[in-house]
């Protein structure tokens, strides 16, 4: 079963059509705290989302200088923009993203409410990485049981890690293949920090369902 789960993961990424989702960038002095609805939204690797602001004065910041940890920066402007105005990305690098507005005032900063995260899924699960070969970290999202491979190289350990860094397992390894048992993990993104026998180390992100 997992043979034949694995097979359709190596599908070409030209199966998998691109979606748009939309966000609706909202917040107005009169009262309505700024937010983006949804706040959190996971996507496949191509999908673009479009956020639509018809109200108040916003943005769409996700530069590495206010979130370094993120796969690739993207801003619909660098500072606040007044509505009415739409801003699409394509996202073409899976992972976690955090991003915020920084609109507003000192008083009424909008990054303390206005904050939102997308995660990216690659539907394979398999990506070449520099300096490793081709690592594979699947299914995407897991549910029991998470699959961690890694070609050649030789797993010394497994940590799995919450989005804010928190270690929340850590197994040890003994080869090329590692599975790791998820189901008592909250649904959520999740990252796992894979060490090898040379004390090299790889974070790769993977999903809860």
């Amino acid at each position: 079963m997992r043979n034949a789960s694995f097979l359709l993961m190596l599908l070409p990424f030209s199966v998998f059509a691109q979606t748009t989702h939309t966000v609706q960038v909202v917040g107005t002095p009169g009262g309505v705290t700024p937010a983006y609805v949804p706040a959190n939204i996971t996507i496949d690797l191509g999908d673009q989302i479009e956020w639509i602001c018809n109200q108040g004065s916003h943005n769409v910041y996700a530069e590495l200088d206010s979130f370094p940890n993120n796969p690739a920066p993207f801003n619909s402007a660098p500072t606040a923009q007044t509505s009415p105005w739409t801003y699409d990305f394509t996202f073409t690098v899976a992972g976690f993203y955090n991003y915020g507005c920084n609109g507003g005032s000192i008083q009424f900063p909008h990054w303390t409410t206005q904050q939102g995260t997308v995660t990216v899924l690659d539907p394979s699960g398999i990506a070449e990485v520099e300096g490793w070969g081709r690592v594979s970290v699947f299914p995407m999202p897991a549910n029991g049981v998470l699959y961690v491979e890694t070609g050649n190289r030789n797993i010394s350990r497994c940590e799995l890690l919450s989005a804010d860094g928190r270690v929340m397992k850590t197994q040890i390894g003994n080869g090329s293949t590692m599975t790791i048992p998820v189901a008592e993990l909250t649904a959520g993104a999740y990252l796992v920090r894979i060490t090898d026998s040379d004390d090299q180390v790889l974070v790769r992100h993977f999903v809860k369902e």
